[in-house]
């Protein structure tokens, strides 16, 4: 930074970041087969929010936890809480899950996944490398990628003092 309070080009800057860099890496799956009720004690167990649902090792759909929650009221309108919960037990993941899945390559950055998250209002990617299944980015890591890579005191930037900024370092880095 530029004693003026002003930022050069250079800081401006910054490298592209890929998914890879901010993906979960293998992450925790289901099998189509699984029930809803254990897919509930994994994400429950696992403080996780969206899973990738597998058949034969291929991604087949995924599955979140606000489909968790529907789920048992669509199954069991007007039964009784014990019975809700028995449905949980022997309904398969899937009956719920989401088939139509958008994915992303790890090398994609992660403002490309960010834009297909908003977009498509969908709040994981999973990450798939040669149809292989790699990893998974949610919204919750592009927001944390943000949160910690944005200066937390930066100052404020005036437009002249940011073209101020612009024109020292074009004068001072430029060949006669």
């Amino acid at each position: 930074m530029e004693a003026n309070g002003g930022y050069t080009c250079e800081e401006r800057i910054k490298p592209e970041i890929f998914v890879k860099d901010i993906m979960a890496k293998n992450p925790a799956t289901l099998a189509t087969t699984d029930t809803l009720d254990a897919a509930e004690h994994v994400m429950i167990l696992g403080g996780i929010r969206h899973m990738p649902v597998l058949r034969d090792g291929r991604l087949v759909g995924i599955i979140s936890q606000r489909d968790l929650f529907r789920a048992p009221l669509a199954l069991a309108f007007g039964y009784a809480r014990k019975a809700q919960r028995r449905m949980t037990k022997i309904t398969q993941v899937k009956e719920v899950i989401k088939k139509s899945v958008t994915s992303i390559s790890p090398d994609s950055t992660i403002s490309a996944a960010a834009r297909q998250v908003m977009d498509k209002r969908i709040g994981c990617l999973p990450v798939m490398k040669a149809n292989e299944l790699v990893g998974i980015v949610t919204e919750t890591d592009i927001l944390r990628h943000v949160a910690e890579h944005s200066p937390s005191s930066e100052p404020t930037l005036s437009l002249k003092g940011s073209i101020i900024a612009d024109r020292n370092f074009l004068l001072n880095n430029s060949e006669p």
